[in-house]
């Protein structure tokens, strides 16, 4: 591994030449005019606030101003949490700075308490990143606070949510929960290697598991039967819980140490793949006390939890007011969590079918009523809707942190930023 001196040059450079080339004004068509502009950038302005949660003390919010835009609009940034993490990976402030250049938005980076101490156990970090959001929303998103002095825009911004591992949960959770029909709300989510089941594979079985796939189907718009598809298959989290850079024993020992009880594990708050779907298991009366892999396979602990089948739920519920949000998910494609980014995915594209196909029984006194072009055409326009809300990135690599090295992550950033950019015009 090359010295963190010169890699933060490398990233830098990468930055600088991403900038140039992903978001340089489209009316600068002259190359004099172009480096002019980008020689005389202004440094990122940043601002610290602390945010009372309730009864519960208080948080801290770093937001970092785009002065670049005159009108950005706003995405929270919720960290990884308190998981293990190679010592070579830099710095937070540089993908901050990475993501705010990259996407032309104002960065608000929540600072959720997350840790052994029961004062900051699971729910506290929810409360925190919802203290966080409502703040945003009264002070920043309808122009309350200037990122440039000059008068605050009329117009309401448009607010993203990103993050990763625990703050990937965190960022799902506050999406899903916060996008609102006809008014204010997160308008979309990426999320990277998210946490978003912590009722982890382990805790019911040590075999292959026999898979159920009710894989989500757009002929369900038309009423068609769903495909139901049977399968021996190992698991993302039997297949790598040995081989990941954070292994499924770091993750046990951080769920131990972050809920008090398991039932706060199965709310969907902390586990938001639960809105879709039951946890496929009963509550266990209690955490087992130490779960090791000490195989190539996780071993069930003693009294845990019975396997049941898992079904689905409606989400959003009908009269809410909720819609699903633009999402981007991220997952390492040898990663004891892949499957849990798979699976979300899954779950949200089914749920954007299903609410297509009830949408059309409210239209039409006779659903069925189409010929098979039009059906067809439906068909692929749900599927079309479904795939562009809901983007599924696969990343080679193995392990949670997936990527090599610096610049490879400050790449990625910027490519998120840039979809946050489309997304959130």
């Amino acid at each position: 591994m090359p010295p963190w001196p010169l890699i933060k040059q490398e990233m830098r450079e990468v930055i600088l030449t991403a900038y140039r080339h992903l978001l340089r004004p489209r009316h600068l068509t002259n190359l004099r005019d172009r480096r002019r502009q980008y020689s005389t950038a202004t440094p990122l302005r940043s601002d610290n606030v602390e945010v009372k949660v309730g009864s519960g003390g208080y948080i801290a919010l770093n937001i970092h101003h785009a002065l670049a835009n005159p009108n950005p609009n706003i995405i929270l940034y919720l960290p990884k949490g308190p998981v293990p993490s190679d010592a070579n990976l830099m710095p937070e402030d540089d993908l901050l700075s990475s993501l705010c250049i990259s996407s032309g938005s104002t960065i608000v980076h929540v600072h959720y308490r997350l840790s052994a101490d029961v004062q900051h156990q699971f729910p506290k970090p929810i409360h925190d990143v919802l203290a966080g959001y409502d703040w945003v929303l009264k002070h920043l998103a309808h122009g309350a606070v200037s990122n440039s002095g000059s008068p605050p825009s009329e117009r309401a911004k448009n607010i993203g949510v990103y993050g990763e591992l625990v703050g990937g949960g965190l960022a799902a959770m506050l999406a899903l929960t916060e996008s609102h029909i006809g008014r204010p709300g997160i308008k979309a989510a990426a999320v990277d290697n998210p946490i978003l089941d912590w009722t982890f594979p382990d805790t019911v079985s040590n075999q292959d598991i026999e898979r159920e796939e009710a894989e989500y189907d757009s002929s369900n718009v038309i009423g068609k039967k769903k495909h139901i598809s049977k399968a021996k298959v190992s698991d993302s989290w039997t297949a790598f819980g040995k081989r990941s850079s954070i292994d499924a024993n770091h993750l046990l020992s951080l769920r131990k140490s972050c809920f008090s009880n398991p039932e706060q594990y199965f709310d969907p708050f902390a586990s938001p793949l639960l809105f879709f779907r039951t946890p496929g298991i009963d509550i266990p009366p209690e955490d087992p006390p130490s779960i090791l892999l000490e195989s190539s396979t996780p071993i069930s602990a003693e009294g845990t939890a019975t396997k049941r089948r898992k079904a689905h739920r409606k989400f959003p519920p009908m009269g809410s007011g909720l819609v699903l949000p633009n999402i981007r998910i991220g997952v390492v494609e040898d990663d004891l969590l892949q499957d849990q980014g798979v699976a979300l995915a899954d779950l949200m594209r089914r749920s954007i079918v299903m609410h297509e196909r009830l949408l059309r029984r409210d239209v039409s006194s006779d659903p069925w009523d189409y010929n098979q072009v039009q059906v067809s055409a439906e068909i692929d326009r749900v599927n079309n809707e479904a795939e562009q809300r809901v983007q599924l990135v696969r990343k080679p690599g193995v392990g949670i942190l997936g990527t090599k090295s610096a610049a490879e992550r400050v790449k990625e950033m910027m490519q998120v930023g840039q979809w946050f950019r489309d997304v959130l015009r």
